[in-house]
């Protein structure tokens, strides 16, 4: 939304939305599911309401459809309204519809309507790099409410069957082990590649939902979090791998011709540097990693270390505007990589690390975290 044109298309796009009138169409072609016609659906969405703390009203709708779908639409007159095809409802168990009724309440709570991607696209002239990153948006924003449905169904597993069910269609005991099923596609998704810059635009990227293995995997990886689980992962290594799963359907930010790469990148160069100098003598192996990262050729006799310092504090003002917290862990990880590329990493090292951890809003135990996956600490 900081970006102009993006911010009028959206503004224009929900101006011209209110001029709909939506219960009218809904009453008309679909049917009002009243706490009588479907008791245990309202107790869903109270409960869902009071776990994401939400008061706004909700009503349900079902319209058939042989398809397992659901939607939340916009508020109107004081209503938010949920839809539901006739499939989903007919094919899902009570677990698996608290995670849709969760994830479709997560889209309101989290003001996701206030940015109607598709219908931006089609009312703005935006660069190719915006268009990429408003799905790549898209896909997050449905990541963030998997989350709540998550949250509100209580189980991996009620995620996991729904997800396969939208997916393949199938429904009853086939529906067992559908984690498994799920995750070990996933496995397979990424053996087959992850896109870069050099690609050429792959259809993955112009998405708006991620593929449902990944999707899987995003929640999986919730579920073992500190927000879900006492002691769990915490939430910074866990964006940093769900940013790592959601990569395989975008380019790279090494390789993304964004705004968001760009910065990115530039904050790699000058830190990465800033690691390599932090014990005086920049190794030929972590001139190697760097270059690995950033291209051949790019670490030269004319780079300036005192230079690249002096000018990192707007190089990650620049990075964290642009770019979302995920992306920032993964650059940490990334300088964690050029620090061992000499097979150790010194307190010196770390302790660079530490402060561009901090600037860039990353929890810095993250750069332990991953050092201390590769080696110990000299």
């Amino acid at each position: 939304m900081n970006n102009a044109d993006v911010r009028r298309a959206a503004e224009a796009a929900l101006e011209d939305s209110e001029q709909v009138k939506v219960r009218r169409q809904l009453l008309s072609t679909s049917v009002r599911l009243t706490p009588t016609l479907a008791p245990e659906l309202h107790k869903m969405i109270d409960a869902c309401k009071e776990k994401l703390e939400l008061d706004s009203k909700f009503e349900p709708y079902v319209y058939p459809d042989s398809q397992a779908n659901a939607a939340v639409v916009k508020p109107e007159d004081g209503r938010v309204f949920l839809l539901f095809s006739s499939q989903l409802l007919e094919m899902f168990d009570e677990g698996e519809l608290t995670y849709v009724v969760g994830h479709e309440l997560g889209h309101h709570k989290f003001g996701h309507h206030g940015l109607p991607v598709r219908a931006v696209l089609k009312g703005a002239k935006v660069r190719h790099a915006t268009a990429l990153q408003l799905f790549s948006w898209s896909r997050f924003a449905e990541v963030s409410a998997d989350r709540a449905g998550l949250y509100c169904a209580g189980s991996i597993d009620a995620v996991g069957r729904g997800l396969f069910k939208l997916a393949s269609g199938l429904r009853g005991t086939k529906t067992n082990l559908a984690v498994d099923a799920l995750l070990a596609q996933m496995e397979e998704i990424r053996a087959d590649g992850i896109a870069t810059g050099n690609d050429g635009d792959r259809g993955e990227w112009f998405s708006t939902h991620p593929f449902s293995p990944l999707r899987l995997k995003a929640a999986q990886l919730f579920a073992g979090s500190q927000v879900m689980t006492k002691g769990g992962t915490s939430l910074d290594q866990v964006e940093m791998e769900v940013g790592s799963v959601m990569g395989i359907m975008e380019p790279g930010y090494l390789k993304a011709k964004t705004d968001q790469g760009q910065a990115l990148r530039r904050v790699l160069l000058a830190g990465g540097m800033m690691v390599a100098a932090a014990t005086n003598d920049i190794s030929e192996e972590e001139i190697d990693a760097l270059d690995g990262f950033l291209g051949e050729g790019t670490v030269t006799g004319k780079l300036s270390v005192d230079a690249l310092r002096e000018d990192l504090p707007s190089r990650i003002s620049a990075a964290n505007t642009e770019a979302p917290v995920m992306r920032r862990a993964q650059l940490i990880r990334d300088l964690c990589v050029i620090a061992i590329a000499d097979g150790h990493a010194d307190a010196k090292e770390r302790a660079v690390m530490v402060d561009i951890a901090k600037q860039l809003k990353v929890d810095p135990a993250l750069v332990d975290e991953t050092l201390e996956a590769s080696l110990e600490l000299d």
